[in-house]
């Protein structure tokens, strides 16, 4: 079910956190999304990750680590169906 899983991945982001930070790593979660995720509920899995190792972005929010999951359930593989001014954040 969706719904079970998000709360799951959810869940793995505040478990992962370290003491108070509201954030993780960006190397932590380049090493944590391929084991909570596969291809199949994250499609965009692989060019997140290339997209990740060469981001700016030091840290990562609970609302961005959601926001993936959601993405790879709106936007197909090819990427048509992307709107252009749409508010996905990184």
């Amino acid at each position: 079910d969706r719904s079970e899983f998000r709360d799951f991945y959810k869940f793995v982001f505040q478990f992962s956190r370290e003491g108070t930070n509201k954030t993780i790593e960006k190397d932590a979660i380049v090493d944590l999304l391929p084991i909570v995720l596969d291809t199949n509920r994250a499609p965009h899995l692989d060019l997140f990750l290339e997209f990740l190792a060469i981001a700016e972005h030091t840290r990562i929010t609970l609302d961005q680590w959601d926001s993936f999951l959601q993405f790879n359930h709106t936007v197909s593989l090819d990427l048509l169906n992307l709107e252009e001014d749409g508010a996905w954040p990184l």
